[in-house]
């Protein structure tokens, strides 16, 4: 006799109930859950989503919070989890403070990802709490397809970590991470090669250089789709620098004395275009003009830039505090939408993820023709609650392109995974993480 037990994280086990052994698990998308300094406490913190929407590089696939410690890896296609990478470990049983993975990024080629994670615990005065952040490097093994863990850095920063991003990747083997800390530091990791040749190839991060700018805090860092220069957000101004060096900054972009703290920056794919943005609005920079080419005044969620292709997608408010976001995806070269959805509810994080097949289609409510950013790729939406919504467009049994909406729901669960392993399912391209 088997019992089939359905958890309120997405999940149901099949456990046999002559030794209580775990038999099977069938587990959907997880809500990312995030406890507070004590895990008897229940304190559970306002965003568990901290890592956003992540597209891996090589499958495509979603890498987002899990359980605390861990990140998920979902397939948005085809509604299938494929993997739970540990980053952190703990005890399951015991009442200590649980690890939450802050932030994760990926080389271009995912041959390499960098995690942050945090764990918050009790002073020895019982009084105050300390936070412990930890950069960790992770190789991809090619034979396993797993990630295992090369460097770990304890405390990269002084307060936390606000940001980490790659350089895109040009040389085998030639590679730079960079990070933004609360302590008024950015700090530009390298790939060294330690020991060994060709297989046996050994390696270790190494912080290459440490650069600061006016005593401001830096809250976001991005590369050119060359690697050739580095932008850093510091307040309300861009700083480019030349990764190589990093010795002074050679340029400064600045869009008004009043321009509010920017939480992110990016290049927008190979094009001439940097965006910036805070919680109030989005610049769009010309780097041949060194101007502001647009402007969009509203309160930003969230922005993602396309890797590969000139596209942002964009999550704002219409009116701030308001429960309908308007989600629209951009080109930097234009203001105007290519694509602009009213999302019913709140929006977390949103992403554009590469489809396999190009549709060959026209936006279909221009004028003119134009291409459409559905054409080759998937919106996602995540929402606080947990609900993903997909965006995207299928052909129907008469070769007609009509646009198709998906919603997947992951709800908070008390339970913790402590009830056995998962049994090895077929999944294609599985990532999973050794350490």
């Amino acid at each position: 006799m088997r019992y089939a037990i359905t958890l309120r994280d997405n999940t149901i086990r099949i456990v046999s109930a002559v030794d209580r052994s775990l038999v099977s698990l069938l587990q959907g998308l997880k809500f990312a859950e995030r406890a507070g300094r004590a895990r008897g406490a229940r304190e559970l913190d306002s965003d568990p989503f901290t890592t956003g929407l992540v597209v891996h590089p090589a499958t495509h696939a979603l890498v987002l919070n899990g359980e605390p410690g861990r990140l998920q890896v979902f397939n948005h296609a085809n509604d299938r989890h494929l993997a739970s990478i540990e980053v952190a470990a703990y005890n399951r049983v015991g009442s200590g403070s649980q690890p939450h993975v802050d932030l994760v990024q990926f080389s271009s080629d995912g041959a390499w990802m960098a995690t942050i994670d945090s764990r918050r615990t009790d002073a020895t005065n019982g009084l105050m709490s300390v936070t412990t952040s930890y950069l960790k490097f992770w190789r991809l093994d090619p034979t396993s397809q797993t990630y295992t863990l090369v460097t770990r850095i304890d405390a990269p920063h002084a307060g936390g970590v606000h940001s980490i991003s790659f350089q895109p990747c040009h040389r085998r083997n030639a590679l730079l991470c960079v990070s933004t800390g609360r302590d008024r530091l950015f700090r530009v990791w390298e790939l060294q090669s330690v020991l060994g040749a060709g297989p046996n190839e050994r390696f270790v991060w190494a912080c290459r250089a440490t650069c600061g700018y006016r005593n401001m805090q830096p809250t976001a860092a991005a590369f050119s789709s060359d690697g050739s220069t580095l932008a850093v957000a510091f307040g309300g101004a861009v700083t480019l620098w030349d990764p190589a060096v990093c010795a002074r900054p050679v340029g400064v972009l600045v869009a008004s004395a009043d321009t509010p703290q920017l939480k992110g920056v990016a290049f927008v794919g190979a094009s001439s275009f940097v965006a910036a943005w805070s919680d109030e609005r989005l610049d769009v920079w010309n780097m041949l003009t060194g101007s502001v080419w647009w402007t969009l005044a509203m309160p930003i969620q969230s922005v993602y830039v396309h890797p590969r292709s000139s596209l942002l997608a964009v999550a704002a408010y219409q009116v701030p505090g308001s429960s309908t976001a308007s989600v629209m995806v951009l080109s930097p070269s234009s203001p105007t939408p290519l694509l602009a959805i009213q999302h019913p509810s709140g929006v977390e994080a949103v992403a554009l993820v590469p489809t396999a097949t190009k549709l060959g289609r026209s936006h279909p409510n221009s004028e003119h023709a134009k291409p459409d950013p559905l054409d080759s790729n998937t919106l996602v939406v995540l929402t606080p609650s947990g609900l993903i919504s997909v965006y995207g467009a299928h052909v129907d049994s008469k070769n007609k392109v009509v646009p198709s909406v998906q919603g997947r729901r992951m709800e908070s669960s008390a339970f913790k995974d402590i009830f056995g392993m998962q049994k090895p399912v077929a999944a294609e391209a599985p990532i999973l993480a050794n350490a």
